[in-house]
């Protein structure tokens, strides 16, 4: 028993070392069905920075939100987040930052504060985490994912 309490101590402590680019997949794997399938989040008043959103025009908001560049700056991080693990050996953009920038009326403060952990577990090298939101689960409903012992994601499911 003590050993396998040391080895989920330490994964427990890279975990914590490596929140930040789990957090970032995270997001991306987020903003990838969002910006997909456009996604209409500013209908979800509790998740907007409305002095921001109403910089919009509100009769072309999709368009707007969803351009054209902001889709091609999100997915050349593609490469970053898709199967790469999440252990800070490799160098990845700060995501969460560039996404504030890239859709600066959506509360990302706000997201983080809905999120309700449903279940983590550790089964062997894998650890399994279930969540979803506050805000009506129209952003995480039951989302789920599954890492490996280098935190990456081996799966992803979300609504």
């Amino acid at each position: 028993i003590k050993v396998l309490t040391n080895y989920y101590n330490a994964k427990e402590k890279q975990l914590n070392d490596n929140i930040k680019q789990i957090t970032d997949t995270i997001l991306y794997n987020l903003f990838e069905y969002l910006i997909d399938c456009e996604y209409p989040f500013w209908e979800i008043k509790e998740i907007l920075i409305l002095e921001e959103f109403e910089k919009y025009n509100k009769d072309n908001l999709t368009e707007e939100i969803y351009s054209d560049k902001n889709k091609e700056n999100f997915y050349s991080w593609t490469e970053q987040f898709w199967n790469k693990p999440n252990n800070n050996t490799i160098h990845k953009v700060d995501l969460e930052s560039n996404l504030r920038k890239m859709f600066p009326m959506f509360n990302f403060d706000k997201l983080f504060k809905s999120i309700v952990l449903e279940y983590i577990v550790f089964r062997g090298e894998f650890i399994i985490v279930q969540f979803s939101d506050t805000l009506g689960k129209d952003l995480f409903c039951s989302a789920y994912f599954r890492l490996d012992e280098n935190f990456i994601f081996l799966e992803w499911d979300n609504f």
